[in-house]
């Protein structure tokens, strides 16, 4: 029986990448229930699993968010936006020009499988374009570096947020118009990665007595919150349910009940810390797959209750082959 203070003990839970387990196990359940709600989605959301999705979509996408506020420094301003670029901007080019490739190939052989158009300028004005789930790397993108520039006020920071994201909301809610390459969502979403600055310590020291309870509170909080106020939740269209109140305490709650979830593993959980230590792969690639099994499951004619079962499990499995071939041959650019 050790004496040591629990609250100390994600210190010792490095892996030799030092990496935090919890936190990729956590990026891993996020990832995953953005694979599922896209799978719900491209095989025509089945009544049996829908209710899932709605309450899913209010969480994941903030968590992400959250969880990337967790690691912003106070460094240097040229250093960090180098960085930005490097790990977010680069992988958004590559794969929107390798996937506008393979998708003008798709259209020209069966163009009814894309759903989202084949307009190269898309991103400059619009929420939909070919790959869609990369949307989130340029919105991650300007919302850290926003997120870096705030943390240098000290101050006024929490004040600057609000400001900023409520800005973003009501953008959406006001103006037909679109910012270009995801500026009105990366707004709005300042408040989530300035909410994971700020409670990074909290998780890194919780107890796990008060991690359980963290856990059943907010997911009790956010259950209840999304069937009273749930409405239509879409951040890569920067919708966000019935207001804006309703719509960051959902996130905050739901991000918070699956951080908490993820923090009481200190441990690696097979597939969902793989899926998070890949999550930019994952995120990048994740649709082809989609793409495919679900062409599958058409034409094996497959209930679609139990296809999204059937879908789900065989990309899991195909996350691996794919991981491995995508960090051998593309190193450079998901690093």
């Amino acid at each position: 029986m050790t004496n040591e203070n629990p609250s100390l003990a994600y210190l010792h839970n490095m892996n030799q990448d030092n990496r935090l387990e919890w936190v990729d196990n956590a990026k891993g359940l996020c990832m995953l229930l953005v694979v599922w709600v896209h799978m719900l989605s491209s095989i025509g959301d089945p009544p049996f699993w829908y209710s899932s999705k709605e309450y899913i979509q209010a969480m994941y996408m903030p968590c992400f968010f959250i969880l990337s506020g967790f690691f912003t420094k106070d460094t240097d301003q040229r250093t960090f936006i180098r960085k930005r670029c490097g790990s977010l901007l680069k992988p958004f080019i590559f794969t929107y020009l390798v996937s506008y490739a393979i998708g003008w190939i798709i259209s020209t052989i069966k163009p009814d499988l894309l759903k989202n158009g084949m307009d190269f300028l898309a991103p400059l004005y619009s929420h939909s374009f070919v790959n869609g789930p990369i949307w989130f790397l340029l919105a991650l993108f300007t919302a850290l570096i926003i997120v870096q520039s705030v943390n240098k006020t000290k101050l006024w920071g929490g004040v600057i947020v609000m400001i900023i994201s409520t800005t973003g909301y009501y953008w959406n809610e006001l103006s037909p118009y679109r910012l270009p390459l995801f500026t009105d969502t990366a707004l709005t979403s300042v408040g989530f990665v300035y909410t994971g600055h700020l409670i990074k310590i909290f998780f890194e020291n919780i107890k796990f007595k008060t991690c359980i309870a963290t856990f059943i509170i907010a997911l009790i909080m956010f259950v209840l919150m999304h069937s009273l106020y749930g409405g239509t939740w879409s951040m890569q269209s920067n919708s966000y349910g019935m207001n804006i109140l309703a719509g960051y305490g959902q996130a905050i709650l739901g991000s918070t009940a699956l951080i908490a979830l993820c923090r009481m593993f200190t441990f690696s959980i097979p597939l969902i810390n793989f899926v998070g230590k890949n999550s930019l792969i994952v995120l990048c690639w994740h649709m082809y797959l989609l793409m495919g099994m679900g062409l599958v499951v058409k034409t094996m004619k497959i209930d679609l209750t139990m296809g999204a079962i059937f879908i789900f499990v065989m990309i899991s499995i195909l996350f691996y082959p794919l991981i491995f071939v995508i960090k051998k041959v593309f190193k450079f650019i998901y690093n």
